[in-house]
């Protein structure tokens, strides 16, 4: 079994290099065909130049994202949302329209003003520029076109462990691509710009107001004063109202002041939750709420501290030690909350599970932010109340001191808030100022010396590759979808003996369909009657030439089969093939003949009772004949036994009448011993039989004959026959070997017989009938 095995596996590998050698000429011209196509495409390409700038993104510190075991991870993902950035659809129009006001961009090839011309159409022209003009007037959706081919040229790469992008852009030109590189790198940088001083930004334009107001309002209450006390004739306040009336102003100027920081807070809290979508939103207050519950009792004591405070300040003065010890102290509760805090934040964030990490810095700064209101808020409640304690005592003095006095109050609170306002806005600019982003820009990017793409080698490469995979993946089908066989050694494998190979004349060959493609399509190629064989009544005959290769290789058959049998002589033979057309009355008939040149008394029996055909080729009446015999028409069978006028001692017997049941004559004890009285009267018996592959009347004369011969014809004898034929274990034993027509047997020949390099020994091959 093992044996088997083996055997089986090394056949397989034999046919495998046996079809890739049948189609060498076929695979070389895929392969050729391939390797032109790339070749064509690669010269036909426009190059790709791709230039790269190198930014590095300086992140914060994680404030509010303290998870403790992020790292990398989180690191990684804020770089992702800067690609995503750089990749937007937004990043690209901007990118456009930056390049759309400069008059030197009206002939970039993005915008179609500038056509490489490819290796082919150098011929012609390199390049083609566009008419320069002072600015590009793009419309809303030429910028969007645009943005879109940018984005596509576009390529964002992160360094590994490392917080760099490279960023690169690609052209058909090597200049156009650094300038078009340098260009997204600086609009990104500047966006990232702005996008950190918005907040300062918005911030200072809310100071800007308060302070234009504040400016008008101090000068008009400066006019009040004045005129007040010119009208009152009043100079001054005495000591007593002057005591109650500074402390008034300090606790007012306090109140104004922290009510103007409450509302810069409250402009950057609406700034803040403009930029948050509703889900964060929603997040945001899920963490605020569990914040209220974690801190409420730091948060009541901060609440006691800070009134305290108040009151100490109003009793003993801001610089009075035990004021300074109590701001201390609520510094330091301050910082317990901001800690408790930032790890509520981080834990509710981490909860949340998102992966725009800007939105958590949104979210984060909104909380801080929102508790810093809440804190102010309740400070300038209580400096509102000690204001009104202050107001209660002042209001104890007479009317015109009393009058006085608020104006003065007024006045000083106003100018000590305008003190503050400028204080706050001078901060507000130096923050804008000082935004210089997280984005820098390491390595602008330079023109680049070759293009990435196309890469001739390579593609060249693959063309090759391709081109030879797919021409053994295509020999590998077709040989598939054949069914017949192209080679003797399909027949060798199978345990079969090529006794002889026959060459194959030409007779029925197809007018301009290949053999391989008639295989294929045989049934759809007969239905619309697309192959014509070329019928002929002329039979080929050796004695038409007896010194031609087609005479010769019936000697090497005669005296292939003379050997095949050392224990006994032959006498009897049967001729068949797997279907019509296969050439076996053509074999039968020349065998016959070649018998009869060395002496031998021959006789053809047509034993094809359904389409006779030796009658033709001996030029002779069908009837009476074989069938006639056997249904008992004709006694004797002498009478029914023509001599043939080609040459002596060769004789026929024709098929008779053509019946519509023969296996009954053919199986009949009449016909196995009509074969054993022609062997005792004739040297040799030629049986002409019908093909075995339909019809089993070849099967039933093996068994009264002492060899069987099957005639096979490359490019048209199918495979399934052959297989059919191995499955047949009764028949294979009577089996002699094979008698095989082949469309060229020079070579086979050559290597086979004695007559030279191309297996002839006459000097002229035309002469050869």
């Amino acid at each position: 079994m093992q044996q088997d095995f083996a055997f089986s596996t090394k056949i397989n590998y034999r046919q495998l290099f046996r079809v890739l050698w049948n189609f060498k000429y076929f695979i070389a011209v895929v392969f050729f065909v391939t390797l032109f196509d790339a070749y064509l495409k690669t010269i036909s390409t426009p190059p790709s130049y791709r230039a790269t700038s190198t930014v590095v993104i300086a992140f914060p510190e994680k404030k509010y994202l303290d998870f403790g075991n992020e790292g990398n991870d989180y690191n990684s993902n804020r770089l992702t949302n800067e690609i995503q950035i750089i990749q937007s659809r937004s990043l690209a129009e901007e990118v456009i329209k930056t390049l759309s006001v400069n008059a030197k961009n009206n002939t970039l090839e993005l915008f179609g003003k500038r056509r490489y011309r490819t290796t082919l159409e150098k011929l012609l022209h390199s390049e083609v520029i566009g008419n320069p003009l002072d600015t590009l007037r793009l419309t809303d959706t030429q910028v969007q076109e645009y943005a879109e081919s940018l984005r596509g040229r576009i390529s964002v790469k992160k360094i590994p462990d490392t917080d760099f992008l490279e960023i690169s852009v690609s052209s058909p030109f090597a200049d156009e691509a650094a300038y078009l590189a340098n260009t997204v790198c600086n609009v990104y940088k500047k966006r990232d710009i702005q996008k950190s001083a918005n907040q300062a930004i918005s911030a200072q334009q809310y100071i800007k107001q308060e302070l234009d107001q504040q400016r008008s309002e101090l000068a008009k209450s400066e006019e009040n004063v004045i005129a007040y006390a010119r009208a009152n004739k009043i100079y001054g306040v005495d000591s007593t109202a002057s005591g109650v009336l500074s402390k008034l102003i300090d606790a007012e100027s306090q109140y104004l002041n922290t009510k103007t920081e409450y509302n810069i807070a409250k402009s950057r809290q609406d700034y803040l939750l403009n930029k948050l979508s509703s889900s964060d939103q929603a997040v945001s207050s899920r963490i605020s709420d569990n914040m209220k519950s974690r801190s409420s009792q730091l948060q009541a004591q901060l609440r006691n501290d800070e009134r305290d405070l108040v009151s100490l300040t109003s009793q003993l003065g801001a610089d009075d030690p035990q004021v300074i010890e109590k701001k201390k102290e609520i510094v330091q509760l301050k910082q317990q909350m901001a800690d408790l805090s930032r790890r509520d934040i981080a834990a509710g964030m981490s909860i949340a599970n998102r992966t725009k990490q800007y939105q958590f810095g949104y979210i984060g700064q909104q909380l801080q932010n929102d508790a810093k209101l809440a804190d102010l808020e309740y400070t300038a409640a209580q400096y509102q109340q000690l204001k009104n304690t202050y107001e209660k005592q002042l209001s104890q003095l007479p009317e015109k001191q009393l009058g006085y006095a608020r104006l003065l109050r007024d006045q000083a609170v106003l100018n000590r808030n305008y003190t503050f306002l400028k204080q706050k806005y001078q901060e507000a600019g130096m923050a804008v100022a000082s935004q210089v982003g997280k984005v820098t820009i390491i390595d602008p990017a330079s023109i680049p010396g070759g293009s990435e793409s196309p890469n001739m080698l390579n593609n060249l490469i693959r063309g090759a590759l391709t081109g030879l995979l797919s021409g053994i993946v295509l020999s590998f089908v077709i040989n598939l979808l054949d069914t017949a066989i192209h080679e003797s050694d399909y027949i060798t494998d199978k345990g079969f003996v090529i006794l002889s190979r026959i060459p194959w004349i030409g007779k029925d060959k197809i007018n301009f369909v290949p053999d391989i493609i008639k295989n294929i399509f045989s049934s759809v190629l007969n239905n619309h009657n697309l192959i014509k064989s070329k019928q002929s009544n002329d039979a080929l005959w050796i004695s038409d030439r007896l010194s031609s290769t087609f005479a010769e290789s019936f000697r090497d058959l005669r005296t292939a089969i003379t050997f095949s049998q050392s224990d006994k002589v032959i006498r009897s033979l049967l001729i068949t093939s797997s279907e019509p057309g296969d050439g076996k009355t053509t074999t039968c008939s020349n065998l016959a003949y070649a018998y009869a040149l060395i002496g031998k008394k021959v006789l053809v029996v047509d034993c094809d009772l359904r389409r006779p055909s030796q009658h033709i080729m001996f030029s002779i009446k069908r009837s009476p004949g074989l069938s006639d015999y056997l249904a008992g028409q004709v006694q004797s069978l002498n009478s029914i036994i023509n001599k043939s006028s080609k040459i002596e001692n060769l004789f026929v017997l024709p098929s008779g009448q053509i019946t519509l049941h023969p296996q009954e004559l053919l199986e009949s004890k009449k016909m196995a011993d009509l074969v054993l009285e022609l062997e005792n009267s004739f040297d040799i018996v030629l049986l002409d039989s019908p093909p075995f592959e339909f019809i089993s009347d070849a099967l039933l004369l093996s068994q009264s004959v002492d060899g069987v011969i099957i005639v096979a014809k490359t490019g048209k004898t199918s495979k399934s026959a052959l297989k059919k034929l191995e499955s047949l274990d009764y028949i294979k034993p009577a089996i002699l070997g094979f008698a095989l027509i082949e469309k060229s047997t020079s070579l086979h020949y050559g290597l086979y017989g004695k007559y030279g390099k191309n297996g002839l020994y006459y000097d002229n091959l035309s002469d050869i009938g």
